[in-house]
């Protein structure tokens, strides 16, 4: 494309290697894609928004461990697992708090 041409003329002169739509930089290839419509536009703002979360594979492997944890469960540690998230969340959203009552400024939500 010729709206690249700028940016891969000025990688070839620093050494950079170029094999179909790749440029390898540092040994990476690395593909540069231009937003020309709305729908590259928002594939782009996606990439950038996963930017925020740089350890996007480790959550990713977690979560499916904890998937493959939870199908492992009987049926009915399942169900009470889904009462309690119920429970904890409506709790969360209520606003009110708990404390342990062992400490010395202990207070319990009514």
């Amino acid at each position: 494309m010729t709206i690249l041409a700028t940016i891969y003329e000025y990688l070839l002169n620093r050494g950079c290697k170029a094999k179909g739509e790749f440029v390898y930089i540092e040994g990476l290839p690395v593909q540069f894609l231009p937003v020309f419509n709305s729908l590259t536009e928002e594939a782009v703002e996606k990439i950038q928004a996963m930017k925020k979360y740089p350890n996007i594979s480790e959550i990713i492997k977690k979560k499916k461990q904890q998937r493959r944890s939870l199908a492992a469960l009987p049926f009915e540690k399942e169900i009470e697992m889904v009462f309690k998230l119920r429970e904890r969340r409506k709790f969360i959203k209520s606003g009110r708090v708990f404390r342990d009552s062992s400490g010395p400024n202990h207070e319990r939500a009514k």
